[in-house]
C-alpha cells in the first residue's frame, strides 16, 4: 500500500530556488550609512546657473580658427560628432555594504568608451572640412570626480588623440556639487570648459588638449551653415529644467532674446536660412531608464511660440542609448513640420541603462512618435549644408540589437527622411 503518511513540511514555502537568491533584508548599520551618504551626498534641488557672459555668443573661428572657417565654408557643409554620457567612474555607494569609495573606474565603461573615441577619431581627416570639424559633447563629461585628477583621467587621457575640439553643455553630473567633489556648481565644467585655453587638469597630459574657451554654461554658436544654442539643463537625475527659484532666470530670458534673434535672421536668409539646433543634456521625451521633462518641454516650446521659430533638429543624453522621436508641430495657419528628437547618451555607459533612475515608458504625447531604439554605445555624425540637416548614427558595439542609421531633414519642407 503507498504511504499516506505527511511529512512535514517547513512553513511558509519559499518562492526562490536557493536563499541566496532572495534580496537579503538590509541590515540597520547598512541602512545607517546609506542614510547618512544620502545626506551628506544627495542633490536637495536645483543649483543656481551662473551667468558668465551676457551674451554667450560665438562663432566657429572661435573654436577652429579663422583659416578652419573659411575652409568648412569653401566646402559647402560642416559635420560635427555629438554624444553624452562618457565618464567612466562608479557610483560611490555600495548599498550592499553601505560605504563609500570615490574614483572607482568601471572597466567595462572605460573600454566602451575607448572603442567609441577610437572610432570617432578614425572619422576625421587630416583636413578640418574633411568629417567631422569638432565634438558636441551633450554633458556628464565626468562622473563622481570632478577634480583636476578626476578630468585628467575620466577626459583628458582618454581624448588625447582625438584630433578635434571639444565643446560642451554640462550634464546632471557636471552640476552637481557634493557627490562631485565640487564647491559649487559646474566649478570644474567652468575651469575645464570655459577658462584657459589649457586647463590645468590637461597639462600633465600628452599630448596636450587644447580647449576652445565657452562663453558660457549655455551658449549660442553661429557658423556658415548651422546655428546650435547650448542650454544647461540641471543637476536632476530625472528630469531637466530651465529655469526655477534656484537655478534662476537669466538663462531662460536670454533663451528666449537669442530665439528672437535667430527668427529674424532666418526671416532675412529666407530659404537660404541656416538651420537651427537645440542641444541638451535632458531629453524632452525619452522610453529609457530616465524619465522624460515635461516642464522643461513646456518652456521650450513657450519660448519658440514666442519667437517663431521651431528647431529643426534637438539632441539630448542622459539616457546611455540611442533613440529617436519624430515630433509634428502644427504652426500658425495650420502647416505643420516634423522635428527629429534625438537621445545619444550611449557614450560608453550603456551597461549602466536599466540600473533603475525613475524612468520607463513614457506617457504618450500627441504628435510625437519614436522611430528608432538602438541597445549600445554609439555616436552621432551631424551634417549641414544649404537646405538640408544629415544625421548618422554609428553604433559601437552590441551588433545584434544596435545599429547604425542615418535620416534626413530638409529645411525647406521640414520633412524627415531615411537614408
Amino acid at each position: 500500500m503507498p504511504n499516506t503518511q505527511t511529512k512535514p513540511r517547513r512553513s511558509p514555502i519559499s518562492p526562490f530556488g536557493s536563499p541566496s537568491h532572495a534580496k537579503a533584508a538590509v541590515p540597520d548599520d547598512v541602512k545607517a550609512k546609506i542614510a547618512a551618504f544620502n545626506k551628506q551626498f544627495g542633490n536637495h534641488g536645483d543649483e543656481h546657473v551662473q551667468v558668465l557672459s551676457q551674451n554667450p555668443v560665438w562663432s566657429l573661428a572661435d573654436i577652429v580658427g579663422q583659416a578652419g572657417a573659411d575652409a568648412i565654408e569653401r566646402a559647402g557643409s560642416i559635420s560635427f560628432h555629438s554624444v553624452g554620457d562618457t565618464g567612466f567612474d562608479s557610483f560611490p555607494l555600495n548599498q550592499r555594504t553601505g560605504e563609500t569609495r570615490f574614483d572607482q573606474v568601471n572597466k567595462q565603461f572605460a573600454t566602451a568608451q575607448e572603442a567609441l573615441i577610437s572610432a570617432m577619431t578614425s572619422d576625421t581627416g587630416e583636413r578640418i572640412e574633411v568629417g567631422p570639424a569638432f565634438l558636441f559633447h551633450l554633458g556628464d563629461v565626468n562622473y563622481f570626480d570632478n577634480t583636476r585628477s578626476g578630468y585628467a583621467q575620466q577626459f583628458f587621457e582618454p581624448f588625447a588623440n582625438y584630433p578635434r575640439k571639444i565643446i560642451a553643455i554640462p550634464g546632471n553630473h557636471d552640476v552637481e556639487v557634493a557627490i562631485s567633489q565640487q564647491k559649487f556648481a559646474c566649478q570644474a565644467f567652468i575651469e575645464n570648459f570655459c577658462g584657459a585655453a589649457v586647463p590645468p587638469a590637461a597639462a600633465g597630459v600628452s599630448p596636450v588638449r587644447e580647449m576652445a574657451p565657452q562663453p558660457g554654461l549655455y551658449w549660442r554658436l553661429d557658423t556658415p551653415f548651422v546655428q546650435i544654442i547650448g542650454l544647461c539643463t540641471n543637476v536632476g537625475e530625472g528630469g531637466g529644467v530651465l529655469r526655477s527659484q534656484a537655478a534662476g532666470e537669466d538663462q531662460y530670458d536670454w533663451f528666449k532674446r537669442t530665439l528672437k534673434e535667430v527668427k529674424a535672421g532666418q526671416d532675412q536668409d529666407g530659404a537660404k536660412r541656416r538651420a537651427l539646433i537645440i542641444g541638451l543634456h535632458h531629453p524632452p521625451f525619452t522610453n529609457g531608464n530616465h524619465a522624460s521633462s515635461p516642464q522643461m518641454n513646456q518652456d521650450l516650446d513657450d519660448a519658440f511660440s514666442e519667437a517663431g521659430v521651431w528647431p529643426d533638429l534637438v539632441l539630448a543624453a542622459h539616457d546611455h542609448d540611442y533613440q529617436r522621436f519624430t515630433r509634428t508641430v502644427e504652426l500658425p495657419g495650420g502647416s505643420t513640420v516634423d522635428i527629429p528628437y534625438i537621445v545619444a547618451g550611449g557614450g560608453g555607459r550603456y551597461h549602466s541603462q536599466f540600473g533603475g533612475g525613475g524612468g520607463g515608458p513614457m506617457d504618450p504625447v500627441p504628435g510625437v512618435n519614436q522611430e528608432a531604439s538602438e541597445k549600445g554605445n554609439g555616436y552621432l555624425i551631424v551634417t549641414a549644408a544649404p537646405f538640408r540637416v544629415e544625421i548618422a548614427y554609428v553604433a559601437i558595439d552590441h551588433a545584434n540589437q544596435n545599429s547604425n542609421e542615418a535620416i534626413s531633414v530638409d529645411l525647406r519642407t521640414r520633412r524627415i527622411t531615411k537614408r
